[in-house]
């Protein structure tokens, strides 16, 4: 049966809970309930929200024997509600259920930990319960599971006890560029060609995501965060692939997985931008899981993901990938850069096995000379940038948060996007938005960069220090991919950006706490950050070695 969510309105099976009878097999009557004497089969077979896996997708003749069937067994002569003709509410499937109770219990446990509530938002992000067939009984009922999500962050946030590390200086200019970009597309309103419809979507998305985004570079700030959070990737896109691996036909479009997930990557350049990004993510999962069944729960992740990519047919995902594995392999840490180096060798080639002529066809259309002269995505790109550059000489402050699209008929035939992701937050916001998010941009990888060495020559962080590889993998990856199409406005994207600074911040504890151990063991003045990652006495006759600061 398909998993195509069920048609709504008129179009809607009827959806009463009906019980007809007992089904037995070992009696006999594999295909005829068994009634009560004088009754007769109301229904044949009832539907459910015509989805697999629901848990009365299909109820078969005579699966429940009816309440006034019993009574009238027992010489009771009182109706049942169907009798009465009283319509009865459907059960929920099990997906539902087993939804509503993760989502429960995190908004109950972001109370006591908020690091919780950032984990319940990022996994809601990527499954969007209300795309899906399973989440129309929550659709129904009017709830917001990412608006929840976040105020029971907040209210954590807001009533945690437990300290939380302030971070270096660069942590706050990170915020203040935050804040900076909100206020510069606010002030787009005055700046730019116009007010509209589109601009308040998109400013009232912009603010709520870089809120989440200052809150999620606070709270995150210890390995064991971190480790939750690539975890919390790693379902999110093991759900996100096995529902590309059982999509009908209907959610294809000129061959291209479409309809999938959350709401930033509803098409296939933008899902499949996501895969890419999110598979270093589930590598790093794999290197730091230390039990067999982790181990094997990230590998079967990471062949539904790039499965779900290769469906994609998406040329900006699959080189971003590209770019971002030879990185990898370039960038592989030397404790265990055998056994990476053969790891990439192995997810290469069983990548290769899941990729089909189709696939190919299409990504070596990048190569081609002639094909990029006639293919019409490739030429209208360019000459997209093309007018994205004029947008900009005409408009230096920018046209206004979501207007870019609006003003293409202003230089070109037809309304067309960016497809390039520094062009747009340039041509959108201005050149002193352009000059702030380069920076923001440049001081992730700077801070990335750091951190890994640091986390390299302490000896008790091996497990950070795989983390800041795959974060560091995943960002190239997003950002190659970012140059050939638009995800400035996209939350997963500034949730890699901001990863750097969560990774500094571990780091920083784990050496606060092996310094606060060994200054109780030894006393004496310690050095707080020591070049070979070992605290030493400092005072009379002891050598100050130099100092590495992230």
């Amino acid at each position: 049966m398909s998993e195509d969510r069920p048609a709504s309105g008129a179009d809607r099976p009827d959806t009463r809970r009906v019980n007809l009878g007992y089904y037995s097999r070992r009696r006999g009557c594999r295909h005829q309930p068994r009634t009560c004497p004088g009754d007769t089969p109301r229904l044949g077979r009832q539907t459910l929200g015509n989805g697999r896996g629901s848990l009365f997708a299909s109820i078969p003749p005579g699966r429940f024997r009816p309440i006034s069937c019993r009574s009238r067994t027992q010489g009771a002569t009182t109706p049942n509600a169907y009798d009465r003709g009283e319509p009865i509410p459907p059960m929920w499937p099990i997906k539902t259920i087993l939804f509503t109770l993760l989502f429960s219990t995190l908004c109950a446990a972001s109370l006591f930990n908020p690091a919780f509530g950032v984990m319940n938002y990022v996994l809601i992000y990527q499954v969007d319960p209300q795309s899906a067939w399973w989440g129309i009984p929550l659709r129904d009922l009017g709830l917001r599971f990412s608006l929840y999500a976040a105020i029971f962050t907040l209210a954590g946030y807001l009533l945690s006890q437990r300290p939380r590390q302030a971070g270096p200086a660069r942590g706050q200019y990170w915020e203040l560029g935050l804040l900076a970009l909100v206020v510069i597309a606010y002030t787009s309103i005055l700046t730019g060609v116009g007010y509209n419809s589109e601009m308040a979507a998109r400013l009232d998305k912009f603010w709520k995501m870089m809120l989440f985004v200052f809150v999620m570079g606070r709270l995150i700030s210890t390995r064991r965060d971190l480790t939750l959070l690539l975890w919390t990737f790693v379902i999110g896109t093991l759900y996100l692939g096995r529902e590309a691996f059982i999509a009908p036909p209907s959610r294809f479009h000129l061959g291209r997985l479409n309809d999938i997930g959350g709401p930033d990557f509803q098409f296939s350049s933008g899902f499949a931008v996501h895969l890419a990004a999110v598979l270093p993510l589930v590598g790093a999962a794999f290197l730091v899981s230390k039990r067999w069944y982790l181990k094997l729960t990230a590998m079967v992740t990471g062949a539904f993901g790039f499965n779900a990519m290769v469906l994609c047919r998406t040329r900006s995902a699959f080189v971003g990938l590209a770019a971002g594995t030879a990185v990898a392999a370039l960038m592989a840490p030397k404790p265990r850069r055998f056994q990476i180096l053969l790891t990439l060798g192995v997810c290469a080639a069983g990548a290769f096995t899941l990729t089909d002529p189709g696939f190919w066809d299409r990504m070596l259309t990048i190569t081609d000379p002639q094909t990029r002269e006639t293919d019409t995505a490739i030429v209208t790109r360019l000459d997209v940038w093309q007018v994205g550059l004029r947008m900009v000489a005409d408009y230096p402050l920018g046209v206004g948060a979501g207007n870019f699209e609006r003003m293409t008929r202003a230089y070109y035939h037809e309304r067309r996007a960016a497809h390039n992701t520094f062009l747009n937050c340039v041509a959108e916001l201005g050149i002193p938005a352009g000059v702030i998010f380069l920076a923001m941009l440049a001081s992730s990888f700077d801070r990335l960069r750091r951190t890994m060495k640091r986390a390299r020559a302490a000896p008790h962080s091996p497990e950070l220090l795989y983390i800041g590889y795959g974060l560091f993998v995943s960002l190239v990856t997003y950002v190659v991919a970012g140059f050939f199409t638009e995800r400035f406005y996209t939350e997963s994207f500034w949730w890699v950006l901001t990863l750097p600074l969560c990774l500094q911040k571990a780091v920083d504890a784990e050496y606060a706490a092996v310094i606060d151990l060994a200054h109780s063991a030894r006393g004496g003045p310690l050095e707080p950050i020591l070049e070979h990652g070992g605290p030493r006495r400092g005072g009379p006759g002891h050598s100050r070695p130099s100092r590495v600061y992230a």
